[in-house]
């Protein structure tokens, strides 16, 4: 059974979709539990148990499939809910595509890679986790992959009436970083804040363009994969 979303006080059958801009201004009412709320243009189903999360298994579902997060300090966690497929192989240096379909219950309790970056930014990326790892665990696992277009969800407004939603688009020159860091989600969803951030691809496999790959391209135009992948994360 599902319900209806109350969203800025209307209920709505549809939810409409957001732009990136009305993304900070708006506010997304999460009604009753379960729910299915249209986020970026998928539906998550939020499985909530009592009083505020209960032992019931944290699940949310979105076109791809369901994926199992973590409630820490009342706090819901989704972590590496894949939002595109891996832009590696024949996907490198194209627009980001779906994600295949996966079976069953996919672990969502742990960050995904970050994106390929310059290998002597890592330490200092490692020594932040490592600071942050002894409150929240889940800032050990720092690895870098080029199947890396995940995004993150924090919030501790499952069931509540209203919660406002930001999303976190890292910043890093377009040549580093990861949604990972810094760490808002923990602070921000005690706040009753819902946070998504998510990864894109950056350096030379986000942001070249060369005439081979122009030539190549259904657009005419190569370039800018990491502000695609952006935007795949917002629909």
């Amino acid at each position: 059974m599902t319900h209806d979303i109350c969203f800025a006080h209307r209920t709505v059958r549809q939810p409409p979709r957001f732009t990136a801009t009305a993304l900070a201004a708006r506010v997304l009412a999460l009604c009753l539990s379960p729910v299915i709320v249209k986020l970026y243009g998928v539906a998550l189903l939020l499985f909530v148990g009592s009083p505020l999360f209960g032992r019931a298994p944290l699940r949310v579902t979105v076109d791809s499939g369901t994926s199992e997060g973590l409630d820490w300090d009342q706090t819901a966690v989704f972590l590496e809910i894949p939002f595109a497929a891996p832009p590696v192989g024949q996907r490198r240096w194209r627009p980001p595509e779906p994600r295949a379909k996966w079976r069953g219950v996919r672990a969502a309790k742990a960050f995904g890679a970050v994106c390929p970056q310059a290998a002597e930014d890592l330490p200092s990326l490692q020594a932040r986790f490592a600071e942050l790892a002894p409150a929240f665990p889940y800032y050990s696992n720092l690895r870098m992959d080029g199947d890396c277009l995940s995004l993150n969800v924090w919030t501790g407004n499952i069931g509540r009436k209203a919660a406002p939603v930001m999303v976190w688009i890292h910043g890093g020159s377009n040549i580093g970083g990861t949604g990972a860091y810094p760490p808002f989600g923990p602070s921000l969803a005690a706040k009753g804040i819902v946070l998504v951030s998510f990864n894109y691809r950056l350096g030379a496999l986000g942001f070249i363009a060369h005439p081979g790959l122009t030539s190549e391209s259904p657009h005419r135009s190569s370039g800018n994969y990491g502000i695609l992948d952006q935007i795949a994360a917002l629909r």
